[in-house]
């Protein structure tokens, strides 16, 4: 079944039940010579694609969107700032860096290349890594305000000791 224009000259826009156009049975939307959406019988619709597979909506080319929410991501990583949370030293991020050439439980972009990412679970991902990337950062502030204090103190006994080597210059024992 085809509805649709048929001008003077070849199609213009139509939509049609059937299996030709398409490997699963559902509708085809078409502009000029050219299946543009395909709704599977499932439900599943792809725009640029007539093979959804899987996914509810699957796009081949760019989508643009004002705002997308993303739900149902678990665990959210809180946990990180939880007592007893394993944090990696710097040492560990480090040599895994050196072997991995990416970031600890972040794929490698062989990986994304080969089979894409769940945004929502990258993004928590991530969250993770910039909480602990905090997490360093309050750490190695502790250590720079107690190397600053050790400075200072240092400074005043070199301050102490200058004062009295001139005070034994100017008063030597004989």
């Amino acid at each position: 079944m085809v509805f649709g224009e048929f001008p003077a000259g070849g199609w213009s826009e139509w939509i049609q039940n059937s299996k030709k156009h398409s490997p699963y049975y559902g509708l085809s939307f078409f502009s000029g010579d050219q299946e543009r959406m395909f709704i599977a019988r499932n439900g599943h619709i792809g725009i640029g694609t007539n093979r959804p597979g899987s996914f509810k909506l699957a796009v081949e080319g760019k989508i643009g969107a004002r705002e997308i929410r993303i739900t149902q991501v678990s665990p959210w990583p809180d946990y990180v700032f939880a007592p007893g949370y394993a944090l990696r030293t710097l040492t560990e991020v480090e040599q895994f860096i050196q072997k991995h050439q990416h970031l600890p439980d972040v794929p490698s972009a062989q990986v994304v290349a080969k089979e894409g990412i769940l945004v929502g679970q990258m993004n928590a991902t991530l969250l993770r890594k910039i909480e602990e990337l905090t997490l360093y950062m309050i750490e190695l502030k502790k250590q720079v305000n107690k190397s600053v204090g050790f400075i200072k103190q240092l400074q005043q006994e070199v301050t102490t000791l200058k004062q009295e080597n001139q005070q034994l210059k100017q008063n030597p024992k004989k």
